[in-house]
């Protein structure tokens, strides 16, 4: 009889295989580890994995062999990686809905720094939208239709024009950003139709209710009365107006510093910059640097009654001075606290509501339904009467644009370009009294 040994390969031992078919290699019973070439780098690559004896993993080496000249194996810590990254990936943009996208927006709004007052007013328009049908609305999904409807609806309920344009621009606003996030491939808004809106009605107040209102005001607050000239002398925002300090004045050239704001919500209030984010100068008048000096003596003299320290200015020849860190139109003695804006308007609103009972008797011609606002306005009507050109005007109001003059006291400019024209129609009739005999 003959006895047939039969040799076995022990654990650890590599199978050859054929010329560029790899080789395999079992590390432990049932585990193999698998090396190739990657035709592509000339390297090796490297694979485990568990096959029940040899066949079982000359099998898997085949498979990996055509896996690697194919291009599409990845290393096991390549695969992890890219699992790890997907996994921190949030859904998908497309199915985000119009509802979460304004929440995400207004996160990123509250993050640029703006005043509570704008986000106030962006996070209540923007609950009334996530209270729409619309909101439900995948970006993917989202339509000019649908926006169009929105305004429908926003109508329908009472809205006017200008609010229904507001609610737009928060939902334009939004989807401009999630186009910078390329969560949307275009911002639909674009498309949408919006309803006409009607130019403004502006009536400032005339220079005899300007007069009205100022004694009124000061027979209540001399401090309030000033303010308010000078808030029609310079044609500051009601915020700007608090937020002035003395280091703003430049006395020996008559001009003024405007670089902050005070902001009211909720009984809090704080310090922001000017609407456009930017410092201007503005020059003042005899006028408005007389307010300031009075304003400057009646402080001092407070302070001195209620024995506040005051510092000394040495180029006065020792005389008092005040804290240049302290606001010009403080309702406090000490001056380092603003006044409020609110308490600015309630002053002015109790004026213009006794003047308005006077009226209503007869001894006045109008009525004085105005705002503390429309000091600003009848600033700007004013300089657009004496012929002060768009920039300048634009600058001293702190508008971003000048256009923004342009289109709010669009009637202003228009009158006064017909006095110029009847002006220089005047100027010719002198200087060629033939000619205009024979037209």
């Amino acid at each position: 009889m003959t006895t047939v040994t039969t040799a076995t390969t022990p654990p650890g031992t590599p199978r050859r295989r054929a010329h560029g078919m790899g080789s395999l290699k079992e590390v432990s019973p049932g585990h193999w580890k698998l090396r190739v070439r990657d035709p592509v780098t000339n390297c090796q690559v490297y694979k485990t994995v568990t096959a029940m004896g040899s066949r079982e993993a000359n099998r898997a080496l085949a498979d990996f062999d055509a896996e690697v000249r194919a291009g599409t194996f990845k290393p096991a810590r390549i695969k992890k990686a890219e699992a790890k990254a997907l996994a921190q990936v949030p859904e998908a943009p497309a199915e985000r809905t119009l509802g979460q996208l304004l929440d995400e927006w207004l996160v990123h709004r509250q993050s640029l720094g703006l005043s509570p007052t704008t986000l106030r007013g962006y996070q209540r328009m923007a609950m009334r939208i996530q209270a729409d049908p619309v909101a439900c609305k995948t970006l993917s999904a989202l339509e000019p239709f649908d926006l169009d409807a929105l305004y429908g609806r926003l109508t329908a309920e009472g809205k006017g024009p200008s609010t229904v344009k507001h609610h737009h621009g928060v939902v334009s606003s939004a989807l401009g950003q999630a186009r910078k996030w390329r969560w949307v491939h275009e911002n639909v808004a674009e498309l949408a139709s919006l309803p006409k809106v009607p130019k403004p009605d502006i009536r400032p107040p005339s220079i005899e209710h300007l007069g009205a209102l100022v004694a009124a005001i000061s027979a209540r607050s001399p401090d309030l009365g000033s303010l308010t000239l000078f808030a029609f002398l310079t044609g500051c925002r009601r915020g700007e107006l608090c937020g002035l300090r003395w280091e703003d004045v430049d006395w020996d050239a008559h001009n003024l510093r405007v670089a902050r704001s005070v902001w009211e919500l909720g009984g809090k209030t704080g310090l922001k910059t000017t609407k456009s984010d930017r410092v201007r100068t503005i020059p003042l008048d005899d006028l408005a640097m007389t307010l300031l000096h009075t304003r400057w003596d009646r402080a001092i003299e407070r302070a001195m009654h209620a024995r506040i320290p005051l510092p000394v200015d040495p180029e006065l020849e020792g005389a008092l001075s005040l804290p240049s860190s302290w606001y010009i139109w403080s309702s406090r003695v000490s001056g380092e606290s603003w006044r409020t804006p609110g308490s600015v308007s309630r002053g002015f609103a109790r004026a213009c509501k006794e003047l308005d009972a006077v009226a209503l008797k007869g001894a006045m011609d109008q009525k004085f339904n105005y705002r503390f606002y429309d000091l600003r306005h009848m600033c700007a009507t004013q300089m657009v009467a004496m012929g002060v050109d768009v920039v300048t005007g634009s600058a001293r109001l702190g508008h971003s644009v000048p256009s923004t003059f342009t289109n709010m006291y669009a009637h202003g400019v228009s009158q006064a370009a017909k006095q110029a024209a009847d002006g220089l129609g005047k100027l010719a009739r002198v200087a060629l009294p033939q000619a205009a005999s024979n037209s």
